[in-house]
């Protein structure tokens, strides 16, 4: 895929197809979604974009056989992806 620079200095996919999706979200998924965009000041799209490409990042380091680690309070807990 080539990327071109705008003006503003943000990338700008010029080769991308685009596919439209329909999704059914329970209430607490639609809810967190909408908390997403608020936080990120993002739009729906790009939330989901970036969720599918954390998820897939993660799954595929797992997959390799790392380890996801997160440290909260002093306290660090594995994070398992079921697949």
């Amino acid at each position: 895929m080539t990327r071109d620079r705008k003006a503003s200095g943000s990338p700008e996919r010029t080769d991308e197809r685009l596919v439209r999706l329909s999704v059914n979200l329970n209430t607490e998924t639609t809810e967190a979604l909408e908390d997403l965009i608020a936080e990120t000041d993002s739009t729906a799209t790009e939330v989901m974009r970036r969720a599918i490409g954390a998820l897939k990042f993660l799954s595929d380091a797992q997959r390799r056989g790392a380890r996801v680690l997160i440290e909260e309070d002093g306290v660090v807990h594995e994070v398992v992806f079921l697949t």
